[in-house]
Order: C-alpha cells, then sequence, then structure tokens
C-alpha cells in the first residue's frame, strides 16, 4: 500500500488578518443591527406604539436574533443541539425582514435596500457560526517527573465459607472419615459439600463412598486388635507351674 503523508495541523492566521475578520463581522453586524432597529421602531410607532414602547419592541426583536445567534456559538462548541436557537433566529429574521418590508418605499429598489439590513444580519450570524473553534487540548501521555511505580496486585483473601476447590482428594476423604466416626447417623450434604470443594455430585458421591469404606476399615481393625492393659507385664504359664 502506497504510504500517506503524516496530518499535519494547519498553521494559524496572521493576526491581522484575524483582526480584519473580527472587524468587518462587528461593522456588518452593527450595521444590519441598527437599520433594522430602526425600521421596526418606525413601524411600531405608526401603528400606535409610541414613546419607549416602541423602543422596547424593536429591541427585543433585534436581541432574539443576537442571543440566537450567540447559543449557536456556544451549543456547537460544546457538541450540543441547536434546533430551538435556529427557530429564535429565524424567528427574528423573519420579523425584521417583515417590519423593513412594510416601511419601505413601494418599488424594487426600496424593497431590495429595506430588506438589505436583516439579510446582512443573517450572513453575520452565519459567519460566527462557521468560524472554527480552537480548543488547547493538554496531551495525556506527557509526564512529568518520576514515573510512580505501579499498584500491587491485590491477593485474594481466602473465603471462610467456602474453601478452594483445589483441596486434596485425600485430605476430603479423611474429613469424611473423622465425621462418620464421630457423628452416629451421620447422613452426606451433598449441596454443601459440592459448594465446599466446588466439584460435581458425581465426585462428591464417590468420595462419600470412600470415606464411609475408610470408616469401616477403621472401625474394623480397632474391634480386632487384642485388648492390653497398661502397666500389666504378661507372664509365661510355664513359669508360673514351675
Amino acid at each position: 500500500m502506497p504510504e500517506t503523508a503524516p496530518h499535519r495541523p494547519a498553521a494559524p492566521a496572521p493576526w491581522w488578518e484575524q483582526a480584519t475578520a473580527t472587524t468587518s463581522v462587528v461593522v456588518l453586524g452593527t450595521a444590519g443591527f441598527a437599520g433594522s432597529f430602526t425600521h421596526i421602531r418606525r413601524l411600531a410607532e405608526s401603528h400606535g406604539q409610541a414613546g419607549w414602547l416602541s423602543w422596547v419592541i424593536a429591541g427585543s426583536v433585534d436581541f432574539v436574533a443576537v442571543a440566537a445567534g450567540l447559543e449557536l456559538r456556544r451549543r456547537r462548541r460544546n457538541g450540543e443541539g441547536a434546533r430551538w436557537p435556529w427557530f429564535a433566529l429565524l424567528l427574528g429574521v423573519a420579523m425584521t425582514l417583515g417590519a423593513n418590508l412594510a416601511t419601505a418605499t413601494p418599488n424594487l429598489w426600496g424593497y431590495v435596500v429595506a430588506g438589505w439590513p436583516p439579510v446582512a444580519f443573517l450572513v453575520v450570524a452565519g459567519l460566527i457560526e462557521t468560524r472554527p473553534t480552537r480548543t488547547r487540548r493538554r496531551p495525556a501521555d506527557v509526564h512529568i517527573g518520576p514515573v510512580p511505580p505501579p499498584d500491587p496486585v491485590p491477593t485474594p483473601l481466602p473465603c471462610a465459607n467456602r474453601p478452594s476447590a483445589e483441596d486434596p482428594r485425600d485430605t476430603v476423604v479423611n474429613q469424611l472419615a473423622d465425621a462418620i466416626r464421630t457423628t452416629p447417623g451421620w447422613r452426606p450434604d451433598y449441596a454443601a459439600l459440592q459448594a465446599r470443594t466446588g466439584r460435581s455430585r458425581s465426585w462428591c458421591e464417590k468420595r462419600v463412598a470412600e470415606a464411609r469404606a475408610l470408616a469401616h476399615a477403621t472401625d474394623n481393625s480397632a474391634a480386632t486388635a487384642p485388648p492390653t492393659s497398661a502397666g500389666v507385664i504378661p507372664i509365661d504359664r510355664r513359669e508360673h507351674h514351675r
């Protein structure tokens, strides 16, 4: 496969280019805001909203569009949904455009000139919205200072209620045999034995059978052994008859 060149980040724009772009956006936004504000205020005064009410109505329309543009910028930076801010922006621009056309001179150029401020405002909002955001990310793999030792691996503690499943076979058989000899009427609890050893039911049954045989063999050997009394010395009968 052909080797691809490594991706290189784009170089930052010169300061004068950034300053010119920012100034142009501010000037266009201010001009569009001022023109739309004037047309809306005149329309409000001509429809009975004189005095400070006309100023409030004009400001509310334009500031809805401004706030929507700023909210679009914030949500785009945070990766959030922007459906409602877009609706608010288009609503403010539509209201501004309608007010400008209502107060325009009734001819083609009158409508074009009156409708230009909201169009300019919408263009500025699009420029601000599509401006790339630069986030400085701190490399996560850079470590300054000595490397800390790795965390020790915790040693698992033995469970008190369930011994290890690796108990030797002879140990299990001897324990069962002791229980058979010391407990009259002993009966095997296969569920507990399986839980203790971690083995299957058939394995436990075989160990119980071996333990019974071992216990019975021990009992028989103890019963057939000759009884001896401590401290009694056996006497030869031939010596006694002499």
